[in-house]
């Protein structure tokens, strides 16, 4: 009886160090709760996804695949409801190629292309995250940091998070940029590598409610 004892409580530790340290590697994602969308893109296909513009393929990165813009114009790409209203949508980015000093986005309550709030990164400044909005095809920074190093060939795990008309951004489970707007209340997720070659992975939907 005592060994049992000893066992879950081994086994309770082990699912703890799980829980608090999420993977930032290819084919790792970070443990979220009620997760009610998610795609590794294992399958070898971009089946749950709309590409719009850029050039998308599943590749295999490593010992793992993933869903790679490899144009050097804006590509654009999405998935989900435009009913959902309040999430968070997080992916893990690696941009191969900034070319220049150019933007990738992970992006929620997405209508389309011109329509969307973001958590960006770049490389600029020292390296930069922004939460952005884009609105009948206006872009609008609502917060940004600079001096966070953000460099080609590294894996960040972004997430972007939704609730009314607070706006949050986090990077590798550290909260970063908090901004407020209104303007969208509902709308699906993307993903969009502007003039940037980058690929994504481990794309999870947590906490959806959605419009009446």
């Amino acid at each position: 009886m005592k060994i049992k004892k000893g066992f879950a409580f081994t086994a309770s530790i082990a699912l703890s160090a799980v829980l608090a340290f999420g993977g930032l590697q290819w084919g790792i994602p970070s443990v979220q709760a009620a997760s009610l969308f998610s795609d590794d893109f294992e399958s070898g296909s971009p089946g749950n996804w709309t590409s719009t513009t850029g050039t998308w393929s599943v590749v295999q990165d490593g010992s793992s695949y993933v869903y790679y813009q490899s144009g050097s114009s804006e590509g654009r790409t999405s998935a989900g409801s435009s009913s959902w209203s309040d999430y968070s949508v997080q992916a893990d980015v690696k941009v191969d190629n900034f070319n220049g000093n150019n933007r990738t986005y992970v992006c929620g309550r997405y209508t389309d292309g011109n329509n969307y709030y973001a958590a960006s990164i770049s490389n600029s400044n020292g390296g930069t995250l922004e939460i952005r909005k884009k609105s009948g095809g206006e872009s609008t920074t609502l917060a940004a940091k600079t001096g966070y190093a953000v460099t080609a060939g590294t894996v960040y795990t972004v997430k972007l998070e939704l609730s009314g008309d607070s706006i949050n951004m986090y990077v590798n489970n550290v909260l970063q940029l908090n901004a407020h707007d209104n303007i969208f209340a509902s709308g699906g997720i993307g993903l969009i590598a502007y003039k940037t070659s980058a690929k994504f992975d481990n794309v999870i939907v947590s906490g959806v409610s959605v419009t009446p």
